[in-house]
Formats: structure tokens, C-alpha cells, sequence
């Protein structure tokens, strides 16, 4: 308790030897925490994503893919439209155990009929596999045309009532965050969209002919012994000359996954650069330090205490020094990153989904044990060169 006493006074009595430290550890936890964040939440964006959407194969039409693509996994609202008869004619491919549809209408952000900027999503509720199956144990049994289930990024609750297209729906359930297009995005069923076509402005921005049915997305899961690739060249191979494109759900995750690799390569090998020149600046500070404080360690010694007393309150001094740069860094890092998750995720286009506070705690915990591994080998190697000299005759030296 004596040694911690002496210790904390020693950092108030001379802040100026230990703000180089502080802030050598400080922006380099900063930044270190701030590259982990952003790459978990990349990461985790993606594993949501492939497990969110539940199929192995989509099928949409030609000249919409990128629009599709888009609105699944950057949130950007689209309307798409083709044939519902794909379905049917894509359910019996050899290899399909299911199938399930969606239709995307975009809503009018700047009209009094939508309250702000959405992707409506049609779905089946009897046949979808989607969203049903992350809601609650009961999935979407019973959805009715004035019910909906909204992406978290809304900030409704469950109950409460949202318009669009002078329709107003019920939330009947609100989905955890994805980091996908499914967090700005409302689901209704295929009934409310129909009958949606009674609106002029939905008629203007989605045509309906003749109240035939129509769709914007066929998803495919395919039976266990079917591999993905094979079921995809199936389908194409009956039906690739007409106006689909088929895509593997893997490969579509892969095109987003080798971007957030790139990322984070370069990310990490900015970090590695950083920690390294962190550990250089951190081992040249002590050791300048130690120097500086030649007449105080004399000192130390010359009333008693044996080297091994004076190693432990330097140690201290940094240890505590170290805990007040890293923790204060992990907290400005998270105040920085996570109120701009949403700018983040445009900026980078990618899934992104934000970290939770366990999460974050969990990361800010490592990233902190393995800065006081650092921290610990750099104050290990300074004090081991002064115990090799000897401090006292390097006070005689200098002196």
C-alpha cells in the first residue's frame, strides 16, 4: 500500500515525465481499439448476413442485380419486379428442398404517404425462411396484410404503428440488428402489397399489370446431398437464356468477404507499424526517464532500499500509467466509433453490425492484456539494462 502511495504521488508530483507514456499508450490503444472494432463488426456483418438470409441460391432478373445486391447488403432501397411463375418453375430443379419469394418496392421518403425512407419488403409468411425464423418461436404464424416486422434501425417497438403508402401496419415484431439491408427495411405480406396497388403513388412507382402477381427475388435451399455451385449451374443451365441471373449465396458473401479481408489487412498492418513504434517511443521515454530521475533513484538508495524496491515502484508508476492511457483510449475509441456506425457502414459499404457492450468490454479487455504483455516486456527490458549497469554507477557516470 506504501509503494502504491508513493507511487501515485510520484506521477502528480512530475506529470511531465509521465504524459509521454500516457500518451504514447493512449493514441496507440485508441487506434488499436478502434481497427478492432471496425473489423468485428465487418465480421460480424458478414456471419449475419450469410445466416440471416437462409438461402443457398437467389434468382433475380436480368439488370436488377446490382440493384438487389444493393438493397440486401448496403440498405439501399430498390424496386424490382418479374414473373411470380419463376417459382413454380425453379421449385422443381432437381436438388431444390425450397423455395421462397420477396418483393421489393422502395418507399417515397419525401411524400407524406411514407413516414422517411424504407425498403418494403413483401414476403410469404406461410413459406418464407428469412424472417420468420428470427423472430420469436413462433415465427410470422398468423402475419396478417395490416401487420409488419421492421429492421432494427427504425426505433419502433413492438405495437406501435408505422405508415406507408396511406397503409398503416402494426409492428408485429422488430428484428435484431443484421448489418444488413434488413435493418431499414419493412416486412409486409403479399396481400397488403396488392392491395397497395390502389394507391396512386405505389401504382407509379411499382406497376402492377392487371393484378397479375409479381415478385422481385426467388430463394433457394437446396436438400443436404446438393452442393451449392451444382444447383446453381442447374438452374441455370434450364433456364440461364432467359432473363435471370442465379447466384450462390456463398459466392455473393465471398465478393463482400475478400473487401473486409483487404480492409482489414491493411488495417492491421497499419496497427503492427503503430504498436511497434509505440514500444520504440515507450522503451526510449523510460529509459530517458530513469536517467532524468538519477539524483531521486540515488537517493532511494542511499536511504536503503535495495534494487528490487526500486524496480517495483518504476514498474507501479508505468503500470499505473499504462491503465490510465489504455482504458482512457478504449473509451474515447468507442465514443468515436459507435455513434457513426451508420456513416461507417456507408463508407465502407459492406454488412457491418455494430458490437454490444459485453462485446465491446470483451475486446477493450484484450486489447488491453495485450498491451500490458508490451508494456511489461518494454519496462522488463529498460530496467534490465539499468540492473545490468548498475544505477549506481551509471549516477556516478553521469554525474
Amino acid at each position: 500500500m506504501k509503494l502504491f502511495y508513493l507511487a501515485r504521488k510520484n506521477i502528480i508530483r512530475k506529470p511531465s515525465l509521465v504524459l509521454p507514456v500516457f500518451l504514447l499508450v493512449f493514441f496507440t490503444t485508441f487506434f488499436v481499439v478502434i481497427n478492432s472494432i471496425v473489423f468485428l463488426s465487418m465480421k460480424k456483418g458478414l456471419n449475419l448476413s450469410r445466416e440471416r438470409l437462409g438461402a443457398d441460391v437467389i434468382v433475380v432478373p436480368k439488370g436488377f442485380v446490382s440493384a438487389v445486391d444493393d438493397s440486401l447488403f448496403k440498405g439501399k432501397a430498390c424496386t424490382v419486379n418479374f414473373d411470380s411463375g419463376w417459382k413454380d418453375r425453379i421449385s422443381r430443379i432437381d436438388g431444390v428442398a425450397a423455395v421462397s419469394t420477396q418483393l421489393y418496392v422502395a418507399s417515397l421518403g419525401n411524400s407524406p404517404c411514407c413516414e422517411g425512407d424504407a425498403q418494403l419488403i413483401a414476403i410469404d409468411p406461410e413459406n418464407d425462411f428469412t424472417v420468420g425464423p428470427w423472430i420469436d418461436e413462433k415465427g410470422l404464424g398468423g402475419m396478417t396484410g395490416d401487420e409488419a416486422v421492421v429492421g432494427c434501425g427504425f426505433g419502433v417497438k413492438k405495437g406501435e404503428k408505422i405508415k406507408y403508402y396511406g397503409r398503416e401496419y402494426t409492428v408485429k415484431a422488430v428484428l435484431d440488428e443484421t448489418g444488413m439491408g434488413y435493418d431499414s427495411s419493412i416486412f409486409i405480406t403479399f396481400e397488403a402489397a396488392k392491395a397497395n396497388k390502389e394507391n396512386p403513388l405505389y401504382s407509379s412507382q411499382f406497376d402492377f399489370v392487371n393484378g397479375d402477381d409479381v415478385i422481385s427475388m426467388v430463394l433457394v435451399k437446396k436438400t443436404e446431398d446438393t452442393d451449392t455451385e451444382k444447383l446453381k449451374a442447374e438452374i441455370e443451365k434450364a433456364y440461364g437464356k432467359e432473363e435471370i441471373s442465379v447466384y450462390a449465396m456463398s459466392s455473393l458473401i465471398g465478393e463482400y468477404a475478400k473487401k473486409a479481408e483487404s480492409i482489414s489487412f491493411l488495417g492491421h498492418i497499419l496497427e503492427g507499424g503503430i504498436i511497434l513504434l509505440a514500444v520504440a517511443g515507450i522503451l526510449s521515454v523510460l529509459v530517458l526517464k530513469t536517467v532524468l530521475r538519477r539524483n531521486e533513484i540515488g537517493t532511494m538508495l542511499s536511504l536503503g532500499w535495495g534494487m528490487k524496491r526500486v524496480i517495483k515502484i518504476l514498474l507501479l508508476e508505468n503500470t499505473m500509467v499504462f491503465l490510465g492511457g489504455s482504458i482512457l483510449g478504449s473509451a474515447f475509441a468507442a465514443a468515436v466509433v459507435f455513434p457513426f456506425t451508420a456513416l461507417i457502414k456507408d463508407m465502407l459499404e459492406l454488412p457491418y453490425c455494430g458490437l454490444g457492450f459485453f462485446e465491446f468490454i470483451r475486446l477493450a479487455g484484450i486489447s488491453m492484456a495485450t498491451g500490458a504483455l508490451i508494456m511489461s516486456a518494454t519496462v522488463s527490458a529498460s530496467l534490465l539494462y539499468f540492473r545490468k549497469r548498475n544505477i549506481t554507477q551509471l549516477v556516478n557516470d553521469i554525474s
